[in-house]
């Protein structure tokens, strides 16, 4: 949470591991999430890391019927709303 401030972080510290957090918490905890554009650097990470896979199984010396079935399951895996 580089980029979150001291409240933002003590908010974040209280919340990891707490099992009674109410509803209203978890709504802050997303709140700042978004925020500090954590959500956004962790999809462009998940894009980026997917795109490497994907092109490190397409160079390898795999059968295609299996390399196609990997590349599905890694864009299924990947992809999803947030």
């Amino acid at each position: 949470m580089e980029n979150a401030d001291q409240s933002q972080r003590n908010t974040m510290t209280e919340a990891l591991g707490n099992s009674l957090l109410a509803e209203s918490d978890v709504a802050q905890v997303q709140e700042i999430i978004i925020k500090t554009g954590a959500l956004d650097e962790v999809e462009k990470l998940i894009t980026t890391l997917t795109q490497e896979s994907i092109s490190a199984l397409r160079q390898s010396p795999i059968d295609e019927k299996i390399r196609a079935v990997l590349e599905e399951m890694s864009v299924i895996a990947t992809q999803r709303s947030v």
